[in-house]
């Protein structure tokens, strides 16, 4: 496995027309639906205030709209909303997998995953690509979404995204506490002497393992392999594996060939403009008596 190699990849990816043009045109999408997923150090200038930019709040309310509707399709709180079932439909295992699924249900129900899901669909209607994750943490499932600008991902041959990069910040004295001083790259151990709290990228990465052991039950012989590295000189800090793709990417609507989706807000941008510039005139207007 060679890491470097796995970087360069992801920054092609990362620098490629598609990527580059998206993450362009959804800098105007999201200040009229989505200020919340503006990237205030890139997009937001020093002194800046929000009311100066925008006056209309229809946007915004119409993906909140959005968001709640297509959960409400999708899943509830309040029953069951899947279910394990038996392939063979062999009537003496009914209870045990009725069992099973009232076990999932009450460890989704008792994580984030309700509130982090409305966020992913919020993402999702305004950027039209959306990331989300779930993960074990102290014996609770805790789940993640990610926006749009800190993931990456290819397609296989059947369009499905297989392999995925997230990035993720930390500081130097984070990283060292859930590594340990061993376990982090040189540069980073003496950031943490000199500067604990000097910013830290690293990258999660998740895809099909092109070789593995099928008898063994080790995580690194697992279908997918997933791996840990400091994105400044692809430092190794974690391997192992799952079962599956660990980051599900979803994507509202494709077009033909392109790879990234596209949401409603990406469509009514330019009705929003509109309406976002009669605002402003109506208050010119207000103003000037």
């Amino acid at each position: 496995m060679d890491i470097k190699q796995i970087e360069v990849r992801r920054q092609k990816v990362l620098s490629g027309e598609e990527f580059t043009n998206f993450t362009t045109m959804l800098d105007d999408v999201r200040d009229f639906f989505l200020p919340e997923g503006g990237r205030l150090r890139t997009q937001v200038s020093k002194g800046t205030k929000l009311n100066k930019r925008r006056v209309s709040d229809i946007g915004i309310s119409m993906l909140n709209d959005y968001a709640a509707g297509v959960i409400s399709e999708l899943v509830t709180s309040g029953q069951e909303w899947f279910g394990v079932e038996d392939g063979k439909e062999v009537l003496e295992d009914a209870d045990m997998f009725t069992g099973i699924t009232k076990k999932m249900y009450n460890a989704v129900k008792a994580s984030n995953f309700y509130s982090e899901f409305y966020r992913g669909q919020k993402g999702a209607g305004c950027d039209g690509t959306a990331c989300f994750t779930t993960e074990r943490i102290d014996q609770k499932l805790t789940s993640t979404c990610v926006p749009f600008g800190s993931f990456w991902f290819v397609q296989d041959f059947r369009g499905h995204p297989n392999i995925v990069w997230i990035e993720k910040k930390t500081t130097a004295s984070a990283l060292v506490g859930e590594y340990g001083e061993d376990g982090v790259s040189v540069k980073c151990k003496q950031a943490f002497e000199k500067d604990p709290d000097k910013e830290v990228e690293i990258i999660y990465y998740c895809a099909p393992r092109t070789k593995r052991d099928m008898k063994s039950k080790d995580a690194k012989d697992k279908a997918y392999e997933l791996i840990v590295y400091e994105k400044d000189g692809a430092h190794l800090l974690e391997e192992g594996g799952s079962d599956l793709q660990k980051f599900l990417v979803y994507r509202v609507k494709r077009i033909g060939n392109e790879t990234l989706g596209r949401g409603p807000c990406i469509e009514t941008a330019c009705s929003m403009s509109a309406v976002e510039r009669s605002s402003k005139e109506f208050e010119r207007c207000a103003r000037l008596a």
